[in-house]
């Protein structure tokens, strides 16, 4: 079983498609598909339910994804024993707004409490400014939300794909649809400027629900506090680590799970740091999980 053919298929995992993925791993759509196909055929079983379109992962290939990623976590360890990477010494990171007071004091708490040798510095920027900082190596790492547009010259790993939902006031009568909502109640926009507002305002747009909002904010929790109020409607995401929104809010889920919100850690492709990349990758991804669990 080669490693080649587990990372592609926890990129289809994690990018939704094959398409997705051979963008990402820089290879065709027919080379993922045929890797596929002889992954499947040494497991012996199908991996995917070919039917649908994009496939989608059986039982079996989410169980198999999961067991690839604990291999391919086992052999970067391995790789790691052999590199001279620094755990001590000026560390920076960035965090869009959005992850603040979520992410952030999560990160920071880890770091005081498993690398007490390194000294930490954090900004808050937009994504986009976030990235060409990880690129020139102005920034060490950094937390924002995935662009559709790939790139080549800083490494991104996805720590959560976080949900969107219609948000509207608690006291909304339920049997109003998503469409009703937005056709008749103000809407309340994240700013359009992010690449998380351009990609709601892509997915609105693609059902024909494109519009001039009321009402533009840069900060989550603005919207969220005003829908809560029933000044408007909102397309937002159930933020990893942030409390859950239907306990204040009507929340209806929108959109498929491919077109949620990519939170991801920014890397340089020759990072110097690859232990302490990989301890916040590992770290989050089973904190959030257990948070689910327990949800």
């Amino acid at each position: 079983m080669r490693l080649d053919h587990l990372k592609s298929l926890i990129a289809i995992a994690d990018h939704g498609s094959f398409t997705a993925a051979a963008s990402v791993i820089h290879l065709s759509h027919s080379a993922v598909s045929i890797q596929m196909r002889q992954l499947e055929d040494q497991v012996g079983a199908p991996l995917f339910d070919r039917k649908t379109r994009p496939p989608r992962l059986t039982p079996l290939g989410r169980d198999s994804v999961e067991r690839a990623r604990v291999i391919i976590a086992q052999v970067e360890d391995l790789k790691r024993l052999r590199s001279h990477d620094r755990l001590d010494g000026k560390v920076s990171f960035g965090f869009v707004p959005t992850t603040l007071q979520t992410i952030l004091p999560v990160i920071l708490t880890q770091l005081q409490t498993g690398f007490v040798d390194l000294q930490v510095t954090a900004r808050s920027g937009f994504s986009r400014g976030l990235a060409e900082d990880v690129a020139t190596g102005k920034l060490d790492f950094a937390f924002f939300t995935a662009s559709k547009t790939p790139r080549f010259d800083i490494t991104l790993d996805i720590i959560a794909n976080e949900p969107l939902f219609l948000i509207a006031a608690p006291d909304t009568p339920k049997h109003l649809s998503i469409d009703t909502l937005l056709r008749e109640r103000p809407y309340i926009a994240f700013s359009p400027g992010t690449w998380l507002g351009q990609q709601i305002f892509t997915s609105l747009k693609t059902r024909g629900l494109a519009f001039s909002p009321s009402i533009e904010l840069d900060s989550l929790n603005a919207v969220e506090n005003l829908v809560a109020q029933g000044f408007g409607v909102s397309i937002v995401p159930q933020r990893l680590f942030a409390d859950d929104m239907a306990n204040k809010l009507h929340c209806l889920p929108f959109g498929t799970e491919s077109e949620g919100r990519k939170l991801v850690l920014a890397s340089h492709p020759h990072c110097s740091r690859p232990t302490l990349r990989r301890s916040i990758i590992d770290f989050l991804r089973l904190k959030g999980a257990a948070r689910a669990r327990a949800d």
